[in-house]
């Protein structure tokens, strides 16, 4: 059996997408696999979530590939290893792929949540890194050893998501989210890649939230 072979397909493509279309939140923030409507054309993040940042805010410059329409085959293994397929990506019926062989150095600045037009699931995100890794490596590894990996920085995104929907201050809640997880020993942040305790950060967080409210409509009656 020859390495492509282990390339995985999803159960369904509606399995891919966390969002397609107005679908996608706009506080959700920029993550592997997002998809853009930039000005350059069609573009997908294709590094790590944890390749993106530094601290609070995304790397100056980062990683792209072009997408265009193509060819989506029902078997991944059957798709070509330059390619991550892009099923229905606009809920229109026209299937796109994602070109390994296309890529981009952009301005962070440009990829502003606003033009996505797509984000991916967990397993959308896993299936992205192994095919992109076997492109660049040729070795498959499964999506369960990525799944490892992505499992914290995918808690992390769904937290900050929830977090900066409170706060109308959207560059002091980013900051204060920094600060929030990155605090303890292990940090909030290690804690979310343990399945066993990732769930006590967010009862953490909400019980947070509450005390920095009360804290904040005190402060705005004095």
């Amino acid at each position: 059996m020859s390495e492509d072979e282990f390339l995985e397909t999803p159960p369904s493509y509606d399995d891919l997408y966390m969002a397609r279309g107005d679908e996608v939140e706009p506080l959700r923030p920029v993550f592997t696999g997002d998809v853009f409507e930039h000005p350059e054309g069609l573009l997908m993040l294709v590094q790590h979530p944890c390749a993106l940042r530094r601290g609070a805010y995304l790397h100056p410059r980062l990683l792209v590939v072009e997408v265009e329409e193509g060819v989506v085959r029902s078997k991944w293994t059957k798709q070509a290893y330059t390619e991550m397929p892009l099923p229905d990506l606009f809920g229109d019926g026209k299937n796109y792929v994602a070109k390994f062989i296309n890529v981009q150095v952009v301005d962070s600045d440009s990829l502003d949540p606003e033009i996505r037009v797509a984000t991916l699931s967990q397993l959308g995100v896993n299936l992205l890194l192994q095919r992109w890794v076997y492109h660049n490596t040729r070795v498959a590894i499964k999506t369960s050893t990525y799944d490892d990996q992505t499992f914290g920085p995918f808690n992390e995104a769904e937290l900050l998501e929830d977090w900066m929907g409170e706060f109308p201050a959207k560059e002091d809640a980013l900051l204060e989210f920094d600060k929030w997880i990155r605090d303890g020993n292990p940090s909030k942040q290690d804690k979310l890649k343990n399945t066993q305790s990732a769930s006590g950060v967010r009862r953490e967080m909400r019980e947070y939230l509450k005390k920095l409210k009360k804290i904040t409509a005190l402060n705005s009656e004095q």
